[in-house]
């Protein structure tokens, strides 16, 4: 096993843990519309699914945070490169700044 294999593990198992906390936000999402009160043209809900409905766009806000900062360091790098006029076919190693994860360079 090499470090690289490890880091593949780690994000693999992020990325299932964040698509399994976005299914449980939407099923709750669901269940609040289920049973919310009032008519069809006027609904309110309980405040017991106000707070829960406020954990869940909590987590579904928190799961987006997680992945735009590097999105952005990525696409700004990408474009930067672009501008330099990098060829699509060049391989080049990115800083070793991109890669920190908790202080330590990534393989």
């Amino acid at each position: 096993m090499t470090l690289a294999d490890t880091r593949k593990g780690y994000e693999e198992l992020s990325g299932k843990a964040s698509d399994i906390v976005r299914q449980l936000s939407f099923g709750g999402i669901a269940l609040i519309w289920l049973f919310r009160l009032g008519t069809e043209k006027v609904f309110t809900l309980d405040q017991t699914l106000l707070n829960a409905a406020l954990f869940i766009f909590l987590a579904l806000l928190f799961d987006f945070l997680k992945y735009l900062p590097g999105a952005l360091i990525w696409f700004l790098y990408f474009r930067g490169k672009q501008k330099q006029g990098t060829p699509n076919t060049t391989e080049f190693e990115a800083p070793e700044q991109l890669n920190l994860r908790d202080g330590r360079a990534s393989a």
